[in-house]
């Protein structure tokens, strides 16, 4: 089971969309409201959007991606 702490380097895809993987770039934080996570896609990197991390962390949006085996 993952962790839900949203943290830089995370991979996730979006539920129904599995074609895209996105990676954690950055992450924000704005006085009353959650801490939202930047998001580049691999696939192409001028694609970004931005996801408050309680969104990316639920299940039923995305999940995580385990990362490429190191060589």
């Amino acid at each position: 089971m993952w962790d839900r702490e949203i943290v830089i380097g995370q991979q996730f895809r979006k539920r129904g969309f599995l074609q895209y993987v996105w990676q954690v770039v950055a992450l924000t934080e704005v006085a009353h409201a959650p801490k939202h996570a930047v998001l580049v896609r691999l696939d192409d990197r001028t694609e970004t959007k931005t996801i408050s991390c309680p969104t990316l962390a639920d299940p039923h949006y995305y999940e995580r991606v385990a990362p490429p085996p190191q060589s």
